[in-house]
């Protein structure tokens, strides 16, 4: 298994079983998915069980995959305009 810790309370699991587990829900999803497009249904229908709105932007409904995305949004605010002057 192969699983390293990205926080002292949170390990991502890479064993076979798991991505087993998550190609499977990709495949169901992308099945849902389909059937709103087929459908014609609107798009949002599918989005709404993911996000919420919050005023002009969308976030993630779970709590940890929303303070995640939080996270990162801060610290590309902080360093995503900076040039690496140098190659290595």
């Amino acid at each position: 298994m192969w699983s390293f810790l990205l926080k002292q309370d949170i390990a991502v699991d890479f064993s076979y079983e798991k991505y087993i587990k998550l190609k499977s829900w990709y495949i169901r999803e992308y099945k849902n998915l389909i059937l709103i497009y087929l459908n014609k249904e609107n798009s949002k229908k599918y989005l709404d069980r993911f996000i919420k709105k919050e005023g002009k932007r969308f976030l993630p409904k779970e709590i940890e995959v929303e303070a995640f995305v939080l996270y990162y949004y801060n610290l590309y605010k902080q360093i995503g305009t900076e040039i690496e002057k140098e190659i290595v």
